[in-house]
């Protein structure tokens, strides 16, 4: 019969994971494992971003015609709200946000967000309707084309929808417009 040498592979024991790779290896994993674990949570929150989603969809060059109200708007991952300037026509509505707020952003401390590219969103693109606890305050509006929410101030959002014309019912959406798609 064959025999094998004693330094051959066969009659060498079992080399186990551990001996193979030393304790720093292990930490080493450990912590780019842990980079790219943050690193998906960042990009997952870019990805699921509300405001980000509108502005890409809706994005608007032309100026508004109508009158703005100031406010400030709530989009359900963002820390704080976004400082907007609001208009509302028997077409839409406008966001953008003011050229003062834009300046202040761009200083570390300031408190609010901006809307960079103002976003014009036809009515027929919007649900709206009051918003649950904790945004009792407030008016719901849910664009269904690309699954964003966004949060007005209920005084101001019942003053814009009176002055395009679509006065809303406790509990209903206003209605519809024919005709246009989303």
């Amino acid at each position: 019969m064959f025999a094998a040498p004693e330094d051959h592979w066969i009659c060498k024991p079992q080399v186990t994971l551990m001996r193979l790779t030393p304790p720093m290896t292990i930490q080493m994993m450990l912590k780019i494992l842990a980079v790219l674990l943050v690193i998906g949570v960042i990009l997952y929150g870019w990805y699921r971003n509300d405001l980000r989603r509108i502005t890409r969809d809706y994005a608007c060059k032309e100026p508004f015609d109508g009158a703005l109200e100031h406010s400030i708007v709530r989009f359900p991952l963002d820390e704080t709200g976004t400082d907007c300037m609001l208009g509302a026509s028997s077409e839409g509505l406008y966001m953008s946000s003011s050229i003062d707020a834009m300046k202040k952003n761009r200083r570390w401390s300031f408190r609010y967000y901006v809307i960079r590219t103002p976003m014009f969103i036809p009515w027929n693109c919007m649900q709206i309707s009051d918003a649950k606890f904790p945004m009792r305050g407030h008016l719901r509006f849910n664009v269904p084309s690309n699954k964003a929410t966004f949060f007005i101030p209920r005084e101001t959002g019942r003053l814009l929808l009176e002055n395009a014309g679509r006065a809303m019912s406790p509990r209903a959406s206003p209605p519809q417009t024919p005709g246009l798609q989303c």
